[in-house]
């Protein structure tokens, strides 16, 4: 994306949320999105959290629940995206 590299964490972070809520397999899958008090995109699904995307020095982190560190780093937001619809398995 364009200028995505000039944006900070937090904008990066509430974009990346903006996109899954758009990915209409996502939503009608029963994903949502929250956004912890740091401003974190917290995945869950019925309740349960299937993960968190944080954002460091404008590189995405994706921690899924259980594990306490990043198992996918992304440098934009889609390939966040991708990513998170490949790790949920949503077609």
């Amino acid at each position: 994306m364009v200028g995505q590299s000039a944006m900070s964490d937090e904008e990066l972070e509430e974009q990346l949320g903006s996109l899954l809520l758009a990915q209409t397999k996502f939503t009608s899958a029963g994903y949502e999105v929250i956004y912890d008090k740091a401003g974190h995109v917290i995945i869950t699904r019925a309740g349960h959290l299937r993960g968190i995307w944080l954002c460091e020095r404008g590189e995405l982190q994706w921690i899924p629940a259980g594990y306490n560190a990043p198992t996918i780093r992304v440098s934009s937001t889609e390939a966040a995206v991708d990513a998170t619809l490949d790790f949920l398995k949503i077609a």
